[in-house]
């Protein structure tokens, strides 16, 4: 890691400086983060500046299995081919698919730029798969940089809990740590007139750690979250990257009793008392959904769409709260897509059926503003909500649902 120095005090110090303030726009006809699952690519990219000479670190990380592999001959082996595009530069890319290979592919390159810190939140990159001729468009984005201990950037919302990390950071700066604990209070209905519960939060005592010579801070980070505050000019406490530990096998849903604490949104007391009280608590979640379906196929299909739903809650809607916890997770795993999102500053619209119908149900979300969470919105609730979501729960319970 020695090489990457160079650039941990010019990242450090753009961190610290950077603006997060964008231009607002509005938003018609999109799905993100729906649209992601259309997508044949989902390239994983991180651009870093180098500093000495004023070049970029790129980490671009893509799944075997989107790529297509062709072969020339009958002899030959299957060869995929790569091309990533950035700031007017281009690399391309072959990786021969064997017995052995990982399910990652991971590359690692350097490209040359004009004073990359100042271009760098600029910068978007095109990464194609030749061979299936298709691109897609990804952004570099920006911030502290979080390492792995093999040295790879980790998303920070998404770090397996006693991961040994390191954060690139400026060699000698004071950061004070915070590690908190999180106990998710599970969201209530849309109709409810109590509005969202608040998360109880548990700190423990501040720590102030020195980041050593060679520029990286390591730490570990438990089921919960680290708050990483670093001091200002003026003497005040910044938080400059907010770390969140979840469970092993995020962000799917594998634990027993993680099955069936997500199923609350469709079960009532009683149901959700007697799996969780049961002696064999898996047997009693599987009468359930078999009592919701006229089959064990049927089951099975209803599971499938339930729990791939709390999935992608977690992929992304997740803060402090895992993403199923959330307002927006709870109306994705029991509505599923919507028909319209609609965006605007810090707010959300999600609009199922026909824009501007009367059958039409429109959720608004806004976002609030939460130093430990960038990703917190509410929903604004409403008794009128009250009939769709008994109809939505009712075609659950009814095994009606069916996939996107």
């Amino acid at each position: 890691m020695g090489q990457r120095m160079r650039w941990l005090a010019l990242c450090g110090i753009c961190a610290l400086t950077a603006c997060s303030d964008t231009l607002p726009t509005a938003s018609s006809g999109l799905r993100k983060p729906y649209d992601d699952d259309a997508r044949l690519l989902h390239p994983e990219f991180v651009a870093l500046p180098h500093g000495a000479n004023d070049s970029l670190d790129v980490f671009l990380s893509l799944k075997r299995s989107e790529l297509l592999y062709l072969r020339a001959t009958p002899e030959a082996p299957f060869v995929a081919q790569v091309r990533l595009s950035i700031g007017g530069e281009e690399r391309r890319w072959l990786d021969t698919l064997g017995a052995e290979a990982p399910e990652i592919w991971r590359i690692r390159e350097s490209f040359a730029a004009d004073s990359a810190a100042q271009i760098l939140p600029l910068l978007d990159a095109i990464v194609e798969d030749i061979q299936r001729g298709t691109s897609v468009l990804v952004e570099a984005g920006d911030g502290l940089p979080v390492f792995h201990a093999d040295g790879w950037p980790i998303a920070s919302d998404q770090i397996p809990a006693a991961t040994p990390l390191a954060i690139a950071a400026v060699p000698g700066s004071v950061w004070q740590l915070e590690r908190f604990e999180v106990e998710a209070a599970l969201p209530s209905p849309p109709f409810s007139s109590s509005g969202a519960l608040e998360d109880s939060l548990r700190f423990a005592p501040p720590q102030m750690v020195t980041v050593p010579d060679n520029g990286l801070l390591e730490i570990t980070v438990n089921e919960g979250g680290l708050a990483c505050n670093t001091t200002l000019p003026d003497g005040s406490l910044r938080t400059a990257l907010v770390l969140h530990g979840r469970r092993a096998d995020f962000p799917n849903v594998r634990r027993v009793t993680d099955l069936i604490e997500a199923s609350r949104y469709v079960t009532s007391r009683a149901e959700y008392e007697r799996m969780t009280t049961s002696d064999d608590p898996k047997a009693a979640l599987d009468a359930f959904w078999l009592d919701c379906a006229d089959s064990e196929s049927r089951a099975r299909e209803l599971i499938r769409i339930f729990y791939d739903r709390v999935e992608e809650a977690n992929l992304y809607f997740s803060g402090l709260r895992e993403g199923w916890r959330t307002d927006r997770g709870m109306v994705h795993i029991v509505f599923g897509v919507p028909t319209k999102v609609r965006r605007y500053r810090d707010q959300e619209w999600w609009i199922y059926g026909e824009e501007g119908t009367p059958n039409a149900i429109t959720f608004r979300f806004k976002k609030f503003p939460n130093r430990l969470d960038d990703n917190h919105f509410v929903l604004d609730r409403s008794l009128s909500f009250r009939a769709p979501w008994d109809r939505m729960v009712t075609a659950w319970r009814n095994g009606r649902i069916h996939g996107e």
